[in-house]
């Protein structure tokens, strides 16, 4: 998991220099194939940023720029680690409301958009036949675990810096409704963009890239692409992401760490600090 989102806060990080261009490269331009039926250029992101490859074993594809940007995040993790725990809480304490500022204006945003109540309707009217699948309940499942942090023992992790005698029951019960009500408020927001871009090119919202990485690199790109000064929302947005993104990856780094540690005091073998099982990790 810490590989993969210093993959995607690396992604984030050429997104955000890439906007301040004066033609952002994922804007709709008349470069795009002919006859594409959608109008979020899907294809600057896979073909064009990533420059995807048919298979994992041809080399010839790489990005330098995207390998820069993965070493400069591997660094920046080990630094903030380095100086201990204080100073990831420092910087979470700073990412996290950014992120909820942000995401407010876009919310408002979408609120002035024609056609928002198509998207909202696909978001949130059920689809009966598939409620009825086992499919979508382990869907469900699993995204619900994940996004609690269940299973990665970073919960457990936070939990211990706890000062004796300090309540356990109010964030046990606060942090998973928080977490629901800011991904359905994400969710609206979103498909208040979706529904207007169905309602102006017709295209049914089912064929859009809204799932995965898309939602992220395709959709909301083109969602700013709209906003007066997108080159500043692009921006904003994307510093957005890596500041989400190194505040997750702190804990995923900071759990193995601790665990490994632990299993060495506790078995008596050759003392390790922490900065060297940080800088191998």
């Amino acid at each position: 998991m810490a590989v993969y989102y210093n993959g995607l806060i690396a992604w984030s990080c050429n997104f955000f220099l890439l906007s301040f261009q004066k033609q952002l490269p994922w804007a709709i331009n008349d470069h795009m194939d002919s006859g594409s039926d959608n109008s979020w250029n899907e294809n600057y992101f896979k073909r064009d940023f990533l420059n995807m490859s048919e298979n994992i074993l041809d080399i010839n594809h790489y990005m330098p720029w995207i390998i820069a940007s993965f070493v400069i995040v591997t660094v920046i993790t080990f630094i903030t680690e380095f100086r201990s725990l204080g100073t990831a809480q420092f910087a979470v304490w700073i990412f996290i409301p950014s992120a909820y500022i942000i995401l407010f204006i876009l919310f408002i945003k979408g609120l002035m958009l024609e056609g928002r109540s198509i998207g909202w309707t696909y978001l949130f009217k059920p689809e009966w036949d598939k409620i009825f699948t086992f499919q979508i309940w382990i869907d469900a499942a699993s995204q619900s675990i994940f996004s609690a942090g269940l299973g990665i023992h970073a919960v457990i992790l936070f939990a211990s810096h706890k000062t004796r005698g300090e309540s356990i029951l109010s964030p046990s019960v606060g942090v998973p409704i928080l977490n629901f009500l800011t991904s359905i408020f994400a969710s609206i927001t979103l498909f208040s963009f979706i529904g207007h871009e169905s309602f102006k090119t017709g295209v049914p919202i089912q064929d859009m890239p809204i799932d995965g990485l898309e939602l992220a690199f395709v959709a909301y790109p083109a969602l700013l692409s709209t906003f007066p000064f997108p080159q500043f929302w692009s921006a904003l947005f994307f510093l957005m992401l890596v500041f989400i993104g190194l505040s997750t990856q702190f804990a995923f780094v900071d759990v193995a760490c601790t665990f490994i540690q632990g299993l060495f005091f506790r078995f008596n073998y050759l003392h390790v600090s922490k900065t060297l099982l940080t800088l191998v990790f």
